[in-house]
């Protein structure tokens, strides 16, 4: 009896110290937590290292450290908080910074020194050079700042997957991705 408790304790503490160094790795590599995730329901999903992730906002939801610019009221192009300040900023101060009496461009004709920002079609909205090219770079960025990716996959057992996460992780329990084989969303 008693050298079965002692059996018992050992497995314990084994266990024990693998627990603890398992959650030491995970706060040592915290980045993981911001993975590609997968779909659960509406609002939940899973990342690759198994934490739950908010995609409460849909498919525009952005990761961490990110936020919608709203440089009109659909637009959710994920950038920084310091950049969205400067767009509710720039969308404040673009009746000053057009021509009074209009230009060669119509009633949207910048003053010298602005441009059109052109975060979006139409947007008309007069700013700094630089941030017109922020607001580009912006858009070819967003979707790697967005929690929730959506993709299809041609999986190696002939099914074709869509869904939030990487080809990979979709196809991972249809034995794998077949990336020679193109799969498109039937609607």
């Amino acid at each position: 009896m008693i050298l079965m408790n002692l059996k018992t304790t050992r497995i314990l503490g084994i266990l024990l110290l693998a627990t603890l160094a398992l959650t030491f790795i995970y706060f040592q590599f915290p980045s993981r937590a911001d993975s590609t995730a997968i779909v659960i329901d509406d609002s939940t999903v899973i990342s690759e290292c198994g934490l739950e992730q908010d995609c409460r906002s849909g498919k525009d939801t952005c990761k961490q450290g990110f936020v919608w610019r709203e440089a009109s009221p659909n637009d959710k192009v994920c950038v920084t908080s310091a950049t969205r300040t400067q767009t509710g900023r720039d969308n404040a101060l673009a009746a000053t910074r057009r021509k009074p009496n209009g230009g060669a461009y119509g009633a949207n004709t910048c003053k010298a020194g602005f441009v059109w920002r052109e975060a979006f079609k139409g947007d008309f909205v007069c700013v700094t050079s630089e941030t017109r090219a922020q607001a580009k770079s912006d858009n070819s960025q967003t979707a790697g700042r967005r929690s929730c990716q959506y993709n299809c996959a041609h999986c190696n057992d002939g099914s074709c997957q869509c869904g939030y996460g990487t080809k990979e992780q979709l196809c991972s329990t249809h034995r794998g991705n077949d990336p020679t084989t193109g799969c498109i969303q039937q609607q």
